[in-house]
């Protein structure tokens, strides 16, 4: 879990790309194979990405299934919120 200054770039880098995002808001409905998340985003960079999610702490990686971690949910449970507290 990111807490020192390092550790939020990491994060902010991660979410700052588009496919990263959109990889992030497909494991919010439960795990996905990289198979899956492949035909989503494009598999030419799908490693690339999942590398940078991870090192963030924002995702698992286990035997090809890619899940959000516990960080992972809290900051997208997080961003959610914000987003709905915009709308009201």
């Amino acid at each position: 879990m990111p807490g020192d200054q390092n550790e939020t770039k990491l994060v902010s880098f991660a979410i700052a790309n588009g496919t990263r995002r959109k990889i992030i808001n497909f494991l919010a409905n439960g795990s996905k194979s990289t198979g899956e998340i492949g035909e989503i985003v494009g598999k030419a960079t799908l490693d690339f990405h999942l590398r940078i999610l991870q090192q963030a702490g924002l995702i698992k990686l286990e035997e090809g299934i890619v899940k959000l971690s516990e960080y992972g949910k809290n900051f997208l449970k997080n961003k959610t919120e914000k987003s709905e507290e915009k709308k009201l």
